[in-house]
C-alpha cells in the first residue's frame, strides 16, 4: 500500500502536454500530483485553484503536476490548450498507466479529482480531494518545512556616495532581499534614497543566498570593489536583468522575462497586459 507517511514512488512514462518534462515527484521540491480527467466536472472546477496555488508558491519551491487518467490524444491536447491561464501548471497524461499501477491502485483511490502532496524529501503528506481545507494547509506546512530558516540581514551602513558608486543591480539586490518594492523606481538616485531610508536602521529577515555573508554590504560600499564580484543569488544568476523602466521594454523582452521566471504569458495579447501580469508576479 501507498499512503500518507510513506515514500512516493517515482512515476515514469508520462506524456507531458504542458510545461517542461520533469521527474515526478520533483526532487527537492514540494510536489502536488493531481489526478484528473477532461470529462470530470469537479476536476475542471479545481483548475483555477491549483493555478492560484502554483502562482503564489512557485518561488517557495512548489511544483504542481496535473496528470490525466486518460490516454494521450489530439482531443486531450486541445482540451488542455483551451484552458489557457486557468490551467497554468505542468500537465501530463498517464500514458503507460504508471500512476494507476504505482500510486492510484496501491493508495486505494476510488475517484477523481484526487491529489497527493509530496514533501521535499519525497514523503506523501496528503492524499485526498484538492478542495479539502486540509489539502491547502498541508501544502503550506510542507512549504514552510522545506524553506531554510530566516536570518537577520545586515544593516546597510554605507554613505550616499558609497551607494552611488555601486551598480544599480547591486542596489536592487539589497532591496529585493528585504522584499522592498522597486517597481516604482526609475533613477539610480531613487534606489540609493530607498536603501538609505529603509535599510540603514531597520533589520529585515530573509533567506540569504548561499553566497551572501554579512560582510557583503561593507565590501560593496568600497567604490574600488569590483562590480563583477558582487554576490548574486544562484537561482537568478542566469536571468535577464529587468529594465529599470519596464514600459520601455519591447514585447519580445517582456515575454522573455516572464518565461525565465515561470510566469505564463498566455492570454496576453497587448503589451499592457504583459506589463500588468509581469508586475503582478514580481
Amino acid at each position: 500500500m501507498v499512503g500518507v507517511g510513506e515514500k512516493c514512488p517515482e512515476i515514469d512514462g508520462l506524456e507531458f502536454l504542458k510545461g517542461d518534462k520533469v521527474q515526478v515527484p520533483v526532487p527537492g521540491r514540494v510536489t502536488i500530483i493531481e489526478l484528473w480527467a477532461s470529462w470530470c466536472g469537479p476536476c475542471r472546477q479545481m483548475f483555477p485553484h491549483l493555478t492560484d496555488l502554483q502562482r503564489k508558491n512557485k518561488s517557495k519551491g512548489l511544483h504542481i503536476v496535473g496528470i490525466s487518467t486518460e490516454q494521450a490524444s489530439p482531443a486531450l491536447t486541445k482540451f488542455v490548450e483551451s484552458q489557457g491561464y486557468a490551467m497554468d501548471y505542468t500537465v501530463a497524461c498517464d500514458e503507460d498507466q504508471e500512476v494507476q499501477n504505482k500510486l492510484m491502485g496501491p493508495a486505494g483511490v476510488r475517484g477523481i479529482p484526487h491529489a497527493f502532496v509530496v514533501d521535499h524529501v519525497g514523503m506523501i503528506q496528503y492524499s485526498g480531494h484538492p478542495g479539502d481545507p486540509n489539502f491547502d494547509s498541508t501544502v503550506t506546512s510542507c512549504l514552510d518545512s522545506a524553506r531554510p530558516p530566516k536570518v537577520p540581514l545586515p544593516l546597510i551602513a554605507s554613505t550616499r556616495e558609497e551607494l552611488a558608486a555601486m551598480p544599480v543591480k547591486a542596489l536592487k539586490q539589497i532591496l529585493q532581499e528585504r522584499s522592498i518594492k522597486i517597481l516604482d523606481l526609475n533613477e539610480k538616485s531613487e534606489f540609493v534614497d530607498r536603501v538609505i531610508e529603509l535599510c540603514a536602521t531597520t533589520t529585515y529577515y530573509g533567506e540569504a543566498p548561499a553566497s551572501y555573508t554579512p560582510s557583503t554590504a561593507s565590501a560593496s560600499a568600497n567604490p574600488a570593489h569590483s562590480p563583477s564580484s558582487q554576490p548574486k543569488p544562484a537561482e537568478t544568476a542566469q536571468l535577464t536583468e529587468i529594465p529599470e523602466d519596464l514600459c520601455t521594454a519591447s514585447v519580445k523582452l517582456l515575454r522573455t522575462l516572464m518565461k525565465e521566471r515561470g510566469i505564463s504569458s498566455e492570454g496576453c495579447l497587448e503589451k499592457s497586459e504583459l506589463l500588468a501580469r509581469l508586475r503582478e508576479n514580481l
